[in-house]
């Protein structure tokens, strides 16, 4: 009789000490961290979501753009001057998202190709459009000749990115409206400040007072 007591009261301590160590909280290795997943081309088309300072991603997203491959570097919805970027080489997206960075005030908006480009800035708006001239889908001289001729985007400043070779395809931008242009290979930081003194050369008298 004292043994099936015993057997009893350690049986309803297994069972007190089983349901507190379900109620007390996992510990914080062990909790499966959440985890966001995005198809890459929806993100890089939603509205109001751009390239600019504040999340960065561990595991950058990636898409392809033929043969090449451009990463998606940092997500941000924070407020700033927008900028369009339009350009397919990864490494060159890269540096210009970091140095617009740096100079704080901007978010990067980025297009992988001219029709995409073209379509990101009728629908962002943006202050500038950074553009690089060799583009899968649309040549970026084709894009430069829509947007300047488009009443809803013609008052967007356009700076073209190009290689040392392209001389004539330089002239032909400036002729169709660009309004300035960078040379491959190039410093980041450069085309920061030319972005800003193309911003400055727009401003009126009234915004700079």
């Amino acid at each position: 009789m004292l043994l099936l007591r015993n057997q009893g009261k350690s049986l309803a301590r297994r069972q007190r000490q089983h349901a507190r160590a379900r109620a007390l909280p996992e510990p914080q290795s062990q909790r499966p961290r959440p985890t966001r997943r995005f198809e890459v081309e929806d993100l890089i088309n939603t509205p109001g979501v751009v390239v600019g300072r504040g999340i960065y991603w561990r595991q950058q997203p990636r898409f392809s753009t033929g043969s090449r491959v451009l990463q998606l570097a940092v997500v941000s919805t924070a407020p700033g001057k927008k900028v369009l970027v339009v350009e397919d080489e990864a490494d060159v997206v890269e540096m210009l998202v970091r140095a617009f960075n740096r100079a704080a005030g901007f978010n990067v908006i980025t297009a992988a190709d001219g029709a995409v480009g073209l379509r990101r800035a009728r629908e962002e708006s943006p202050v500038l459009v950074i553009l690089d001239l060799m583009l899968p889908k649309m040549p970026g001289l084709e894009v430069c000749k829509i947007l300047k001729g488009d009443s809803l985007t013609r008052h967007i400043p356009i700076l073209m990115l190009t290689a040392k070779a392209e001389e004539i395809d330089r002239i032909v931008g400036l002729e169709l409206g660009a309004d300035d242009y960078v040379s491959k290979p190039f410093s980041p930081r450069e085309v920061v400040l030319r972005a800003q003194a193309i911003l400055r050369r727009g401003e009126t008298p009234a915004e700079t007072q």
